[in-house]
């Protein structure tokens, strides 16, 4: 008795793929991809609802953020606050103040953050001069979430 030969992958995918009806398939995508952007479209007009019903009778937050839990769920619209050293400042205050051990020397000077952290903890670095050598960046969010 012979042995069968098993069939090569090439073989399998013909067999898998010739029994598709391609057209059908792109027809089922493309009716799923208009779905999709209906959906997506009445998604943004409810957001929009709510997030007017937020700005109305919500309570915000000293950052600005507003949020409002409702029997279904929450409503938030949240403002996000970052803080980052302005090397370029940072660099001239620290320069300026003669704190060196901050500094390391590169091609262009790097901030050491521990020790700009050791000096404003010791006095000798105040408000105003770390809040000269941030960048602040601000982004909000708008968030609806389902208990």
């Amino acid at each position: 008795m012979g042995r069968k030969e098993c069939c090569t992958i090439s073989d399998k995918m013909e067999e898998i793929v010739g029994t598709v009806d391609i057209n059908t398939e792109l027809i089922e995508y493309f009716n799923l991809d208009s779905q999709m952007k209906r959906v997506k479209g009445e998604i943004e007009d409810k957001k929009k609802i709510l997030k007017e019903y937020l700005y109305e009778h919500g309570i915000p937050d000293a950052k600005g953020s507003i949020k409002m839990s409702l029997d279904e769920g929450k409503i938030e619209d949240i403002v996000r606050e970052s803080v980052k050293i302005n090397d370029e400042r940072a660099v001239s205050i620290l320069q300026r103040k003669g704190f060196l051990e901050c500094l390391k020397e590169v091609t262009v000077y790097e901030i050491i953050e521990s020790n700009v952290e050791k000096r404003a903890s010791e006095g000798d670095l105040n408000t105003e001069d770390l809040s000269a050598m941030m960048d602040t960046k601000t982004t909000k969010a708008f968030y609806v979430k389902k208990r």
